[in-house]
């Protein structure tokens, strides 16, 4: 790999505003076109292939994602967050334990899949898993590159590869599942779009793989990543939930109805992903002024909630009266879906409220505090979808999901003890209002209560008013800069965040 200088090293505080900013507008518009395509898609995937066949797929997803997550040991995090520079020879020592990682774990899940198999209770379960379980190499292994751009947070050349990624994968899916492949039609999909990710993510960074073992390296790569993966490790245990509860209880038609609802918030709560991914590589570099990154925080989780909120709320408004416009049989097949998506819903807006302060516990390293924060939260969650789901249906795994909010008080605590008291009036309110709408079918007009509140609450139009004055500005000084020359238009670019972090530093108090 040609030596390479870090754009990470000594970055000034204008720089790595614009690049945010410059690189997050990228995110963003690739995120946003691809909830439109991943929408379409898996309306017309699930029209293909039916809920069972729909549910053995997410079912196996769900094991492929957390053994990938227990695969990457944080080796990723240590690539992207590590202050020093990086030399060539730390992306060589990842990609080689990345590699011997995956091999080993894809090794393991193999043999422990009859026991899966035997455990969730769904017929062809196995053979979509080891499809899947087999691909566990070649994703990690894809990490190195990825965070090499993530690294000089050129997330523009991330965002264009993922959505070319994702273009394939619809592809190849819906062409098979058309022609009957049923479950191993997104399989095949996953498959193209891994393979052209891999090519196309080491064509973009430069990077050359070559295997290197040194136990100094492993030993910091590992020693920095596992307690960040020890704790991922917890939290991902959320996703195999739903197959391990609902499938023997219920079978691979409810597996995929609960999936299908998970997914749907998943693609509508689109920002809040991008912003954790933004704050991996951007709080690294405020980890040392603590008023700053308070600030920073109490301005994130406003904006993911303003974001998030009436996106989920607004699904879940319109969901029903979509689902009535369908055939009767894919209507009643899907309905189910549409009826847990509400405490779904909930569960992703109170984590979009606090994902950005358990990142800033990362950055400083106080990674066992959310591990015990994602402990609790898991057995709360797990432990009532256990006790309800067999009483209740797909109720009790929604009810579930209710009962794992009050865990966030733990981030609460710990986000005031190491960071600072933050500001959570305003943003709670927006939480519990656009919350409430998602459940208007089930409640009636009270769930706009929520809204007028919201509405006359003191600052919610101050605030409102002053983000859409600063999205005009930067709005305003790119269009500005497009007749430029390239220099100016860096330096128009500059002085927005200049002048935005200067806003931040002076405005952290609650409006």
């Amino acid at each position: 790999m040609p030596e390479k200088h870090d754009s990470t090293r000594d970055a000034a505080p204008e720089g790595l505003r614009r690049k945010v900013l410059h690189g997050g507008t990228f995110l963003v518009v690739r995120q946003g076109l691809g909830i439109v395509i991943n929408t379409i898609g898996l309306l017309l995937l699930l029209w293909a292939i039916g809920a069972a066949n729909y549910g053995l797929y997410m079912a196996a997803i769900a094991f492929y994602l957390y053994f990938f997550q227990l695969a990457q040991c944080g080796i990723n995090v240590y690539l992207i967050r590590r202050k020093q520079p990086l030399e060539p020879v730390d992306y060589h020592q990842a990609f080689t334990l990345l590699l011997l990682i995956g091999v080993g774990m894809a090794g393991a899940s193999l043999l422990g899949l009859p026991a899966l198999s035997w455990w969730v209770d769904m017929e062809g379960f196995a053979p979509v898993a080891m499809v899947l379980f087999l691909g566990l190499p070649l994703a990690l292994v894809n990490m190195v590159p990825s965070a090499q751009l993530e690294r000089a947070l050129d997330y523009r050349r991330v965002a264009m590869l993922e959505f070319a990624g994702q273009l394939i994968y619809q592809a190849v899916t819906l062409s098979l599942a058309f022609s009957g492949w049923g479950p191993f039609s997104p399989l095949a999909g996953w498959w193209a779009q891994h393979v052209f990710c891999c090519v196309a993510l080491h064509a973009a960074s430069g990077y050359r793989p070559r295997l290197h073992w040194q136990w100094s390296r492993i030993r910091e790569m590992c020693g920095y990543g596992l307690g960040f993966s020890s704790s991922m490790w917890i939290w991902h245990l959320r996703n195999v939930v739903n197959p391990l509860v609902i499938g023997p209880t219920l079978g691979a038609a409810a597996v995929g109805q609960v999936a299908l609802a998970n997914r749907l918030a998943d693609l509508l709560s689109f920002v809040k992903e991008v912003a954790w991914r933004m704050s991996i590589s951007s709080l690294a570099h405020v980890q040392n002024d603590l008023k700053r990154m308070a600030a920073a925080l109490n301005e994130g989780m406003r904006l993911q909630v303003l974001a998030v909120g009436p996106l989920l709320a607004g699904f879940g408004l319109l969901g029903p009266i979509v689902v009535d416009w369908l055939p009767a049989e894919t209507a009643a097949e899907w309905t189910p879906a549409v009826e847990i998506y509400p405490f779904i819903a909930a569960s992703y807006l109170m984590h979009a409220l606090f994902s950005l302060q358990i990142s800033g516990l990362y950055a400083l390293r106080h990674n066992w505090a959310v591990t015990l924060f994602h402990a609790a939260n898991l057995i709360c969650f797990a432990g009532v979808a256990w006790l309800l789901t067999p009483h209740l249906g797909l109720m009790g795994f929604g009810w579930a999901e209710l009962s794992a909010l009050g865990t966030y008080f733990m981030i609460y605590v710990y986000t005031a003890r190491r960071i600072g008291v933050l500001h959570y009036t305003l943003p709670l309110v927006w939480t519990v209002a656009f919350g409430l709408v998602s459940f208007w079918p089930m409640i009636g007009p009270a769930a706009g209560l929520g809204l007028v509140v919201a509405a006359v609450w003191p600052g919610t139009w101050q605030a409102l008013f002053r983000y859409g004055r600063r999205f005009r500005q930067i709005a305003a000084k790119r269009w500005s800069a497009w007749g430029r020359p390239p220099g100016g238009a860096m330096e128009s670019e500059a002085a927005t965040g200049m002048a935005i972090d200067a806003e931040l530093s002076a405005g952290g108090s609650e409006p």
